[in-house]
């Protein structure tokens, strides 16, 4: 029923005992980190073995409570999963926004030149490995400072980004 649940629904976080009666609490961790790496999983079991404990853990979990339990210790348990949770989840979104940031150029909103040397190198293996060629086209904008001289910076860079899009386009 847990497997059907974590299948239709997204959750916050995942308490589970290992004693449970059609699949223990190991296995169903296990299949729940298979399916969905980043939810905390919470072991709240009788078993006080320090094996079950280290099983808990090499299964992926991220707390082992034993019973008996003191409510107001697991709430602050669950409440510190929840809040790593999402700080994990915001530190990825910002790592994203930060290889956007790198690799790409703030005027024309294109690839840059750290990518472009970083995407060569990567093709230029493939082409090494698959045995076949690559092609490369550069492109010079002609007379562009005669442009910027002429009618300023602004609007040279609005013919940059009206290029970049034409070329993204393409």
């Amino acid at each position: 029923e847990a497997l059907e649940a974590f299948e239709k629904q997204k959750y916050h976080i995942c308490i589970l005992d290992i004693m449970m009666p059609k699949m223990d609490g190991f296995t169903l961790a296990e299949r729940i980190r298979n399916e969905n790496s980043q939810v905390p999983i919470l072991f709240l079991t009788a078993r006080t073995m320090k094996e079950d404990r280290l099983k808990g853990f090499l299964l992926g979990g991220d707390d082992y409570i034993t019973k008996p339990f003191q409510a107001e210790e697991v709430l602050v348990r669950v409440d510190m999963h929840l809040t790593i949770h999402h700080l994990q989840k915001e530190l990825e979104a910002r790592n994203r926004e930060l290889a956007r940031l790198v690799n790409i150029d703030d005027l024309t909103q294109i690839a840059n030149r750290r990518y472009f040397d970083s995407y060569l190198q990567q093709e230029w293996r493939r082409a090494v490995r698959g045995q076949h060629y690559i092609s490369l086209i550069f492109i010079d904008v002609d007379h562009f400072k005669e442009i910027n001289d002429k009618y300023g910076h602004l609007f040279g860079d609005k013919i940059l980004k009206v290029f970049a899009r034409m070329l993204e386009e393409r």
